[in-house]
């Protein structure tokens, strides 16, 4: 392959996926929504950058002229603290990637990587899971070679639970008895680089150990060396709780709202990574992880 675009460089995966691509010696062309953006993923030789919104397709214009294939991780934030952001996961994961996907179209793209999202049921009636699945019935109808990638959680969402753990709280919502198999982000980035050379439609990637929600957080206690101290919180109440941020900011809403429904359901996918979440916290105890 001679040039691949990757969508998102600038975020957790995005950045993993680049590196990968880069140290197999392949040409990268990262878009992201502003040069400081773009510049986060490094500088290299086979590396160059395109500045484009992808809630303003316009601005997509030439961005995949002379590209083999693009990796989409693009989405809406996913941080809690960004509240100035109100930029929704219908704008962003749904129509943001449909314009991208508009554009490899008219590019003459030969594939299109999606990192969508992995669950179910109550998952599927979210905004953000369902944005997700929007699309991937899109790139389904687009008649382009594709691959969706759907992952389990990322070890670095579950950094923040690491963080409270040193601190001396835990917080779950409901009994935290539903179960998942979180996937080290690292390996989600081999998974998207190896889809450029596979032929099927859908690669599921989780982690190589199952664990409900409250084993989750009790494991970040004993990595952290603390005695564990967990608040449960009813989903009912915290439905309440947040309701008021359906108005104030919408996509924090849909965050939550996301939340809830991973902490209330299972989400076990297909092993995938081998890296284990002890290792992870570990690392982040140490500060060695990357």
């Amino acid at each position: 392959m001679n040039t691949i675009l990757v969508a998102g460089a600038s975020g957790v995966l995005g950045r993993l996926v680049v590196q990968q691509l880069l140290q197999r010696g392949v040409s990268v062309r990262v878009l992201s929504r502003t040069v400081a953006r773009a510049s986060s993923a490094g500088t290299n030789d086979r590396l160059t950058q395109v500045i484009a919104d992808l809630t303003r397709p316009a601005s997509l214009t030439g961005a995949c002229h002379s590209v083999d294939a693009v990796i989409s991780c693009a989405g809406a934030s996913m941080n809690m603290k960004a509240m100035g952001d109100r930029t929704s996961f219908t704008a962003v994961d749904l129509h943001g990637n449909d314009a991208l996907l508009q554009e490899a179209k008219r590019s003459g793209v030969r594939k299109f990587v999606y990192v969508s999202v992995a669950g179910e049921g109550p998952y599927e009636a979210t905004e953000y899971v369902r944005a997700h699945r929007q699309f991937e019935e899109r790139l389904a109808a687009s008649g382009i070679a594709y691959s969706v990638v759907r992952p389990a959680g990322f070890y670095a969402f579950l950094a923040e639970i690491f963080a409270m753990a040193r601190q001396g709280r835990g917080f779950i919502i409901g009994d935290g008895s539903n179960r998942t198999n979180p996937v080290h982000e690292r390996e989600v980035a081999l998974a998207c680089v190896a889809a450029l050379e596979r032929s099927e439609s859908m690669i599921q990637a989780g982690g190589p150990e199952i664990f409900t929600r409250r084993q989750i957080v009790e494991l970040a206690f004993r990595v952290a060396g603390r005695t564990p101290s967990i608040i449960s919180v009813p989903p009912a109440l915290f439905s309440v709780m947040t309701s008021p941020l359906r108005l104030i900011n919408p996509r924090i809403h849909a965050l939550l709202d996301f939340g809830k429904a991973v902490s209330t359901a299972d989400a076990v996918v297909p092993v995938y990574g081998t890296e284990r979440l002890e290792g992870y916290f570990t690392a982040l105890r140490d500060g060695s992880a990357v």
